[in-house]
């Protein structure tokens, strides 16, 4: 991100724990935004922001942010323990990851996810397919949302507890496991760097045009 980026000083609406470190924030926002887009977030003026997908609003003023605090974090241990009310800062929106809604495949890890949601929760959605990484069940982030989205063919990966409902394994073992892929749709990765190099070599692989396959390193 360019540090020279300029911050505004926002409040916080409210935050809510989703998981064992998964956090919900909702802040003030002014600016409109696409799906997709990312904000750079910090909590001191003089220091540097970190970048967040917008996973969504329900309210035009306000803009919805998915993290997990990580103890050696620079923002999250601290971000986590942000209150309604209280002050932080953020960037206008921008960013050029566009997740289709129509005819799609969603592929992401863990808070990779948070895209995703700013499409359904803000345009229509059609015939898409959304795998989606994870440890273990309790991280399967937004579940009864996307069990409420009927359009959304939604699959889970556990790679590490074994569920009976979820498929075991990585996003990769189940994808090298699928015979046939349509090769008129478009393939939107987010997530970890070493997934979407893997992801985007198997479909490769399978006879999916380089150019249909469009990526978002984890934000």
């Amino acid at each position: 991100m360019d540090s020279q980026r300029e911050n505004y000083e926002t409040i916080v609406s409210g935050i809510s724990k989703i998981s064992e470190t998964a956090y919900l924030i909702r802040i003030q926002y002014p600016w409109a935004w696409q799906p997709g887009d990312v904000t750079g977030i910090k909590l001191l003026e003089h220091e540097p922001p970190r970048l967040y997908s917008i996973a969504g609003s329900d309210n035009k003023n306000e803009i919805t942010l998915l993290f997990t605090e990580k103890p050696d974090g620079l923002l999250t241990p601290r971000l986590s323990e942000v209150k309604k009310g209280d002050t932080i800062f953020a960037s206008k929106p921008f960013g050029k990851f566009r997740p289709g809604s129509l005819n799609s495949w969603w592929i992401c890890n863990g808070t990779g996810i948070a895209p995703f949601r700013g499409v359904w929760m803000n345009e229509e959605v059609h015939n898409i397919t959304l795998l989606h990484g994870v440890r273990n069940s309790d991280d399967k982030y937004f579940n009864e949302e996307i069990n409420s989205q009927h359009e959304i063919k939604y699959t889970a990966c556990l790679s590490r507890e074994n569920s009976g409902k979820d498929f075991h394994g990585r996003i990769t073992k189940y994808l090298a496991a699928k015979g046939h892929f349509p090769v008129d749709t478009n393939f939107y990765l987010c997530g970890s760097t070493e997934m979407i190099v893997e992801v985007r070599d198997l479909l490769i692989s399978k006879g999916i045009p380089f150019t249909n396959i469009y990526t978002e390193i984890y934000f």
